[in-house]
């Protein structure tokens, strides 16, 4: 069992395919991995650092170990670290050339403390006015003016605390109370002491960007991803094209044995190896070839049986109508004496019968076999249904010297039946025992009813069915052995009878060895109808 296994999943066509699969879907993890990359890049180079991504080089601030700070990660940015003597000792690139003095510096806010300026304009007497106040936010975000001065349009200090010694602000000095640098930067400040006690104070300058041009730059970002389609295109194609190519080679031996059959050459794909459901393709197709071969020498017998059944019908037509036409000219011609004339007419009529009993069974057969044949159902009581019949019939199987023995539930069971067909069901299997036994034989007829199903049991006590013909019962053309006198009717009557059982969705056969006290026994099992349907 292992060593099979082994082989099966080493030669699967699955494991193959799961195989290619993978290596398909690393390649395309590769790809997706490879643009996220890229993808991330680029939205990270449209965030601005901040002054908290700076603080993260405390170590090296504190150090003044300036050099080791990476200045591509603050390239948007500009920053300047100023001493003691708040002198620009560092500064990471020139997008801001400017210089701060020690006043000017006490107007920007302080990072990361509780203390921050507010600005609010209004009017008052016609005149613009400015409310500068410095306040603080507690845990619960409570906010407390702490100081406030009210200055004019031109920023001169009318009244407040905030300003005490300073009669007016410079633009400049506005503009850092706003946080605002020339309209192009966020400006705030950090202060800190080196580890030899140096105080130091970094101003930091980001860039002023609006939504639209924050959306262009997502938007930019977002473009790469438009390279996924055409990679995948590509590495689907070519994954295609491998998988198909590697099947047309396992397959090309089953194509070229087909090939060869269709033109009467038999190649041996026994042998063959490759995955295992292409072997197990080849032994199928192998086992076709046999089927195929056997089908043409049975379709040879058939054929000569068809003949032969042929043969017989134009035999058994033929007899029949030369009689006919021989007695009829005789009688015209005035060959035949008075006294023998009822004689000669009984036998054409007689044969006149049996042939249109013959063309009847033809013609009702072929409609059968029509694939328009449908029947025509209606919800009935079947023991009613069968009592009728059976109470019209039993004049006649009394006068035949045979006798009945019903076994009929007396509650209803209802089904769907096309009465019409149906009845030529019951009459082909009673009018067999009528006609092939001999007087004295027992008919037996019963319904029973078990979980949804009708079983209708129909059979004798008589003779009982050729073994030649149990097998074949119910094919047409199928007549009993002449040797023993049942070669009569036309042998439809029992492929006609399952033709109508299968239509109303119902199956017959012939029970081999029948229950004791029979010698011929049908069953035929329909399906009861549902409530509703009853209704």
């Amino acid at each position: 069992m292992k060593i099979f296994r082994k082989k099966f999943v080493k030669k699967s066509l699955n494991t193959i395919y799961l195989k290619s699969f993978i290596v398909f879907s690393a390649f395309v993890l590769l790809i997706i991995i490879i643009l996220s990359g890229v993808f991330l890049y680029k939205i990270t180079k449209t965030w601005n650092a901040s002054l908290s991504n700076l603080t993260e080089y405390i170590d090296e601030l504190k150090n003044d170990d300036f050099a080791n700070i990476p200045s591509r990660k603050f390239s948007n940015c500009s920053f300047m670290i100023l001493d003691e003597n708040y002198e620009v000792i560092y500064k990471n690139n020139d997008l801001v050339d400017e210089s701060i003095n020690k006043k000017e510096l006490n107007f920007i806010s302080e990072y990361e403390s509780n203390l921050y300026f507010t600005v609010s304009n209004y009017t008052e007497d016609g005149e613009e006015r400015y409310l500068v106040a410095e306040t603080s936010m507690n845990e619960d975000l409570v906010q407390t003016v702490k100081r406030y001065s009210i200055l004019d349009k031109d920023y001169n200090v009318l009244s407040g605390t905030l300003f005490q010694n300073q009669k007016s602000l410079t633009q400049k000095e506005f503009n850092f109370l706003l946080g605002n640098y020339l309209g192009k930067y966020y400006i705030t400040k950090y202060t800190y002491n080196t580890y030899d006690g140096w105080p130091r104070f970094i101003v930091f300058f980001s860039p002023v960007y609006d939504s639209s041009q924050y959306d262009k730059k997502i938007i930019d970002a977002f473009a790469i991803w438009w390279l996924f389609i055409p990679l995948y295109i590509i590495l689907l194609v070519v994954a295609v094209v491998l998988i198909s190519n590697q099947t047309k080679r396992f397959s090309k031996t089953l194509n070229s044995a087909i090939l060869g059959f269709s033109h009467g050459k038999r190649i041996n794909v026994t042998e063959y190896k490759g995955p295992c459901e292409f072997v197990e393709i080849a032994n199928n197709f192998d086992m076709l070839v046999g089927q195929l071969t056997e089908s043409k020498e049975q379709q040879k017998r058939s054929d000569g049986e068809k003949q032969r059944i042929l043969t017989d019908l134009s035999h058994d037509l033929k007899t029949p109508i030369t009689v006919i036409q021989g007695y009829s000219k005789a009688i015209c011609d005035g060959l035949i004496e008075e006294k023998d004339k009822d004689k000669y007419i009984e036998t054409i009529y007689k044969k006149a019968t049996a042939l249109t009993e013959l063309t009847e069974s033809f013609f009702e057969y072929s409609i059968m076999e029509h694939p328009s044949f449908v029947i025509e159902p209606e919800v009935c009581d079947l023991c009613e249904f069968c009592q009728e019949y059976l109470a019209e019939k039993y004049q006649e199987i009394e006068h035949e010297g045979f006798i009945l023995s019903l076994n009929l539930p007396e509650q209803p069971i209802y089904c769907i039946l096309d009465k019409k067909k149906f009845r030529r069901v019951l009459e082909n299997l009673i009018n067999n025992s009528l006609k092939y036994n001999k007087a004295g034989t027992t008919v037996f007829f019963s319904i029973t009813q078990e979980n949804e199903k009708i079983y209708i049991v129909i059979g004798d006590n008589g003779i009982g069915i050729p073994e030649a013909i149990i097998d074949t019962i119910f094919d047409p053309f199928v007549i009993g052995d002449p040797a023993r006198g049942t070669n009569k009717g036309t042998g439809l009557g029992m492929a006609i009878v399952k033709k109508i059982v299968v239509a109303h969705y119902g199956t017959i056969k012939l029970v081999v060895p029948p229950k004791e006290g029979y010698s011929t026994q049908f069953e035929i099992i329909l399906i009861m109808t549902s409530d509703d349907n009853k209704k």
